[in-house]
């Protein structure tokens, strides 16, 4: 997937930079963006809804509302 992202990418001249980390996905998410100075965030939603997501916690939720910068959210 990221060299199809990257192939996508530099048809139009863009940079693409991937970044592994491993530890809790919403606070990682979090970090990273203020070390990289990030101006947006895009994250992807499995759906999951309901008691699944009361009892489990979304990574999305939780990015969009502790996020100080924009966040995208794709389903």
């Amino acid at each position: 997937m990221e060299r199809a992202i990257a192939g996508i990418a530099a048809e139009f001249g863009l940079p693409v930079h991937t970044h592994k980390k491993i530890g809790d996905p919403r606070e990682e998410i979090l970090h990273l963006s203020r070390i990289i100075n990030a101006d947006l965030i895009m994250l992807g939603s499995t759906g999951t809804g309901g008691l699944k997501q009361i009892l489990l916690g979304s990574v999305s939720t939780f990015v969009v509302r502790n996020s100080p910068i924009s966040t995208v959210i794709v389903r």
